[in-house]
């Protein structure tokens, strides 16, 4: 009986430690996610914005 409770306390800690990662890659995410936006957003402005001049000379 007691192995089992031990296996479980394993397995929980476990999980605590999984969940804990993937709170954490999840905040990452919100951050990286709206600024790589934002990037790719601005670069696509700018390349649109010298694809009219360059072709307006």
């Amino acid at each position: 009986m007691e192995d089992r409770v031990k296996a479980l306390e394993d397995q929980v800690d476990k999980l605590s430690e999984l969940y804990g990662d993937v709170l954490h890659t999840y905040n990452l995410l919100s951050v990286l996610i709206p600024r790589l936006t934002e990037i790719i957003i601005k670069f696509l402005e700018e390349s649109t914005d010298h694809y009219f001049k360059t072709t307006a000379d």
